[in-house]
């Protein structure tokens, strides 16, 4: 992995979310997570950036149980690390313009993180076609379809248009 860059779209998919290997779920399997025969719970931190004698470089933090292993991404200078620093930096909040969303508390007290079944349920009953596409950014489908079973905040209509969205059979 050393030397190689990380999609974009792999931090996106991944960005505060538990990991599981593929033999205790079934989803497909991360390129930079390898199979074992038992499960081992992978998170997902954050970008650290580590300055070098002349050089910054980027590195993905993942915690593997006790252990934190930093993954090299390449140089801050390089452009496609230079967009994955960007873009984890504003999939770390909630932007300015879903404040409409949170009408009733500041956006600077929600947590990606600890409140992101509250920021989907928010989207998907009050959201339109933008604050769904920045949603869709940040959570994978199957977290945000979680949320969906387990909600009681969204109503039994939107529940339904969101599951056949989704494509989920039984809706």
């Amino acid at each position: 992995m050393v030397g190689q860059s990380i999609p974009v779209s792999l931090v996106y998919h991944y960005f505060a979310l538990i990991i599981l290997n593929s033999c205790c779920l079934n989803l497909p399997k991360p390129p930079f997570i390898e199979i074992s025969t038992h499960c081992v719970i992978k998170y997902f931190m954050g970008i650290i950036t580590k300055k070098i004698r002349n050089g910054t470089y980027a590195y993905l933090a993942v915690r593997e149980g006790r252990k934190v292993i930093h993954k090299y991404l390449g140089s801050v200078h390089d452009p496609l690390v230079a967009r994955i620093i960007r873009d984890n930096k504003e999939a770390s909040s909630i932007p300015e313009w879903l404040q409409y969303l949170f009408w009733d508390t500041s956006l600077n007290k929600i947590h990606m993180k600890r409140n992101a079944r509250y920021i989907i349920e928010r989207v998907l009953e009050f959201g339109d076609m933008n604050a769904l596409g920045w949603l869709q950014k940040i959570y994978p489908a199957q977290i945000i379809l979680n949320v969906l079973y387990v909600s009681r905040t969204i109503t039994e209509k939107s529940r339904n248009f969101w599951m056949l969205w989704y494509g989920v059979d039984d809706a």
